[in-house]
């Protein structure tokens, strides 16, 4: 996937113990869910308040966009 197809967002909200949070989008729209398993390898968890790229997905259980392939732009 190109590097132009990536949006980025702020944690906003992350729930450790349920693996799970949302980031606001910077271009505005609704907070889009991450899912653990979208985080690179290596990483468990996110804070609120980092900065994070992704690929917005449509989320076709819930018919709302999702985070994928997700990456930390600040640690």
């Amino acid at each position: 996937m190109q590097n132009q197809d990536r949006q980025t967002g702020t944690v906003v909200t992350w729930v450790d113990n349920a693996a799970f949070g949302f980031a606001a989008p910077h271009d505005g729209g609704p907070d889009l869910f991450i899912h653990v398993t979208q985080l690179p390898s290596g990483t468990d968890g996110l804070r609120i308040g980092q900065r994070v790229s992704y690929l917005a997905q449509l989320d076709q259980r819930t018919g709302k966009q999702r985070a994928v392939n997700v990456e930390v732009i600040d640690r």
